[in-house]
């Protein structure tokens, strides 16, 4: 398991949050999104907040098909659809930690194409001497 999987800081929610529409005021809709439809790449919603039930936190939707994330100050928020609840928000996750890991996982991939790559060219080298030899 990567290093900053492991010492990541999840903010786990007791209770799924559900997610509303923001409107062109900022202020959170009066009812939660129910359709999978409701939600777009791009859209104003807001959680109530985790530490005080009065207030939203608010962000932006980022994803497609209907897999998306929330993207709410310096944190990332893991959404989900129920077909007879709607959507809801579980957590959340520092951005910074997400960023790394990702950041670290496309390193590794990238190391592993870069020896792939090698072993490619030193396995044509060695065939090339190897018919070089046999003339």
């Amino acid at each position: 398991m990567p290093e900053a999987e492991q010492n990541s800081t999840v903010l786990a929610f007791p209770e799924p949050r559900e997610v509303y529409l923001l409107d062109v005021h900022g202020d959170a809709m009066v009812e939660p999104l129910l359709a999978q439809a409701d939600l777009w790449d791009g859209a104003g919603i807001a959680i109530r907040n985790p530490w005080d039930e009065d207030r939203f936190a608010a962000g932006i939707a980022r994803g497609k098909d209907g897999r998306f994330i929330m993207e709410v100050g310096r944190s990332f928020g893991k959404l989900v659809f129920h077909p007879e609840h709607g959507w809801y928000c579980l957590g959340l996750v520092n951005r910074d930690e997400v960023m790394a890991g990702v950041t670290q996982q496309r390193i590794e991939e990238e190391i592993e194409v870069a020896k792939e790559a090698s072993r490619s060219f030193t396995k044509r080298l060695v065939k090339r001497a190897a018919k070089k030899r046999g003339k």
